[in-house]
């Protein structure tokens, strides 16, 4: 029975007592070892199957205690979601819990999966630098004037280039077994053909005529639905190069703007009319501009050649992008981007 004034149970141990060192009186620490399997919280929560396997193991989903930022209304883990860029996920924890080394760590009840990499030490510089930085500071979990969705990201730039093979690899993996295989056998996206699956995130699956087809971006995918037959024709032509060069040193492409601002594929007077139709969907003044910066600075692909291109604002300029698929890699790095569309600006005005 609890003690309402004390609010504490009394407990009775029967203990052995070499050399008589406890005596009547006096008061010692307990520590009582529970097992995961034991604790209520944790069978109650979790449902997969494997999870339970591990839960019998006296095993369980757990991140050390150094990942974990409190918010005190949420508590956060920053997981990679890419090399250099780490993404901020709500999290649902148990009861704090230590291993056998004594190290501490709670368990993970929801919003992480096993194989997912955390950062398990310095969150906070982490988490400041979300603040901090213009980006992202908006959606920071503790901005009172933020979004309060769950996941938000927050980029890091390593101290060393990126690497396309470890970002590409990364895309790929969000993908399940089977379709991770697809993409790899068709590797590039059938639409802008010089963009490798994986090169801009994980790649998009749409079905045309019961089959799979993965596109570099969600951009691509009005673009491939209106024209299904020559989409799945390039798809097999995708997957029959690759076969083919299997044999051959593995190679990586990835979208680097054009350095004259051309479109990367020659255009045709058919084509010409796609973008000025597309392009006319922009308002008059948008429309110039559009015009001025011709090309995307993500992909290096003709604005209006994959419909109304997308604007977006960066440090109060306007930034136009052949998809809205390339936003993120637009916001990436801001200042990056602006400079691009500046040396577009400048090819484009020095052709003319």
């Amino acid at each position: 029975h609890v003690d309402q004034d004390s609010r504490t149970v009394t407990v009775r141990f029967e203990l052995t007592n070499p050399d008589h060192k406890l005596r009547p009186g006096g008061t010692a620490e307990v520590a009582i070892k529970v097992m995961p399997k034991d604790v209520p919280a944790l069978v109650e929560a979790i449902t997969d199957l494997h999870a339970k396997e591990m839960l019998e193991q006296g095993k369980v989903l757990a991140v050390p205690e150094s990942s974990v930022i409190d918010t005190g209304s949420q508590k956060i883990v920053y997981r990679q979601s890419e090399p250099g860029v780490y993404e901020g996920v709500e999290v649902s924890l148990g009861p704090k819990m230590t291993n056998a080394e004594g190290a501490v760590f709670y368990p993970v009840l929801h919003g992480l999966q096993e194989g997912d990499a955390v950062v398990s030490s310095g969150s906070f510089l982490v988490d400041a630098e979300t603040r901090l930085n213009p980006a992202a500071g908006s959606i920071y979990f503790g901005n009172s004037s933020g979004s309060k969705s769950t996941t938000s990201v927050s980029n890091v730039r390593p101290t060393t280039p990126d690497d396309p093979h470890a970002k590409i690899k990364a895309a790929l993996a969000k993908l399940s077994d089977e379709e991770r295989k697809l993409a790899e056998a068709q590797k590039f996206c059938p639409i802008l053909t010089s963009n490798q699956l994986g090169s801009m995130g994980p790649p998009v699956k749409v079905m045309i005529d019961g089959q799979p087809v993965f596109l570099c971006c969600s951009g691509c995918k009005q673009k491939a639905l209106d024209h299904p037959k020559e989409t799945l024709a390039k798809v097999a032509e995708l997957k029959n190069k690759t076969s083919a060069e299997i044999s051959t040193p593995e190679t990586v492409t990835v979208p680097v703007p054009a350095a004259t601002g051309k479109p990367e594929i020659a255009t045709d007077s058919d084509s010409e009319s796609e973008i000025k139709a597309a392009l006319a969907k922009l308002s008059p003044e948008d429309r110039k501009l559009a015009e001025i910066q011709r090309s995307c600075p993500v992909t290096g692909n003709r604005l209006g050649s994959m419909d109304a291109p997308f604007k977006l604002m960066i440090e109060g300029q306007p930034v136009f992008l052949c998809c809205d698929g390339c936003k993120d890699e637009a916001i990436k790095d801001p200042k990056a981007t602006l400079a691009k569309v500046a040396e577009l600006k400048r090819a484009n005005s020095s052709t003319q």
